[in-house]
């Protein structure tokens, strides 16, 4: 008795990868195991696809980066930005060591406490660092 060979197919077996759906193919008329999307391959091995092949390909506040993890090239955002890699958005504001945004009555200081950089007004002038008056006496004699 011979068997008669069959071809696998997915709407019967399951052969299509984790990734992967069972798909009728209008053209073959046949089911086929498609990759979903962000994989690619034949259906039956799918791998991620790579976000980016160039820095083109991302924003220009961000790096096209091998990310080891999911084992492919991402979109990564620069330092002090924040964002999908495709779109990168100023994470808060650059301190005073990035943009040195002081009155020339200041100087950018290390904050300790907050763990920031800040403008800080030079002895004899008052303000908030990025605008710095003369200090006022504030110790007159009364009369």
């Amino acid at each position: 008795m011979r068997m008669r060979e069959k071809n696998l197919s997915c709407d019967h077996v399951d052969i299509c990868h984790i990734h992967a759906q069972c798909v009728f193919d209008d053209q073959t008329l046949q089911h086929v195991c498609v990759c979903i999307a962000g994989y690619q391959g034949d259906g039956i091995v799918c791998t991620p696809e790579d976000e980016c092949n160039s820095v083109s390909d991302c924003d220009v506040n961000a790096q096209c980066l091998y990310a080891s993890s999911s084992q492919r090239y991402k979109c990564l955002c620069n330092e002090d930005y924040e964002g999908d890699g495709r779109l990168c958005t100023a994470s808060g504001e650059a301190g005073c060591n990035v943009v040195n945004d002081c009155d020339v009555n200041a100087k950018c200081i290390y904050d300790t406490y907050a763990l920031d950089y800040r403008c800080q007004c030079l002895d004899g002038y008052e303000g908030d660092g990025y605008i710095c008056s003369p200090a006022q006496d504030l110790a007159r004699p009364t009369v």
